[in-house]
């Protein structure tokens, strides 16, 4: 199991570092280590936030960090935790009216937009995290002939449900917000609910598979999600 380098962060805080690149095997150790850490010191931890490749562990008030820092560095991660990670099945339509990027996004890779279509819904993304906005993933898995940079002037408003590429990655916009990312596409699912707890229903470590829908799928799914009665299509992945 990959082991982090911990150092004090702030006055409450540690922060756990591994080697600083973008794997899935990094990412994994992670989340285990999270899970390791929080079983044992849950009564002493206010809060932890996973990225990439470190995990930011907040303590509660009066916790002093450095009393922490061997005793966390001892920590082993382990797979055997008791949190369920998912594999979903999510729909997005790719219709050039919803796909704002999308017969550019062709136009510059030199492929037609069946092509760039078929090239996002066949890999199995991993979620690393949430982050930039509330129930906003960060996916990894995206094909290289789709790596595009992101925007030089952002768009003000991106629509809630924008399936989007940046960089080497790819996403899904939980809000309306400001965002500079390639728009190909729409998924009409919630990503973040605050009602509900919790507030979003994917976590780092679940598995995402893009299912292509047209238009009319589209808006019948999201008739079904007002009713409350849709479901999306998601396993155990243990």
């Amino acid at each position: 199991m990959l082991k982090p380098a911990l150092q004090k962060y702030g006055d409450y805080g540690l922060i756990a570092k591994w080697e600083n690149k973008i794997t899935v095997e990094i990412n994994e150790a992670v989340i285990q280590y999270e899970w390791a850490i929080m079983n044992r010191f849950e009564t002493i931890i206010a809060e932890t936030i996973p990225a990439y490749n470190s995990l930011l562990i907040l303590l509660k008030s009066g916790e002093k960090p450095e009393r922490w820092i061997t005793e966390f560095s001892n920590i082993q991660g382990t797979s055997n935790n008791e949190t369920i990670n998912y594999y979903w099945h999510i729909p997005v339509c790719y219709d050039p009216s919803l796909g704002m990027d999308l017969e550019e996004l062709a136009r510059i890779k030199n492929l037609s937009v069946p092509e760039i279509i078929k090239l996002h819904t066949q890999p199995e993304y991993h979620v690393f995290f949430t982050g930039f906005l509330p129930g906003f993933l960060y996916l990894g898995g995206l094909n290289e002939r789709l790596h595009t940079p992101r925007k030089a002037v952002p768009r003000i408003n991106v629509p809630a449900g924008s399936v989007a590429i940046g960089g080497q990655q790819t996403g899904i916009y939980p809000q309306n917000s400001p965002g500079g990312w390639q728009i190909i596409g729409h998924c009409p699912l919630p990503l973040f609910s605050p009602e509900k707890t919790p507030p979003t229903a994917f976590k780092a470590g679940d598995k995402i598979k893009f299912q292509p829908i047209d238009l009319e799928t589209k808006e019948a799914i999201g008739i079904e999600i007002k009713a409350g009665v849709y479901q999306p299509l998601k396993k155990a992945l243990k």
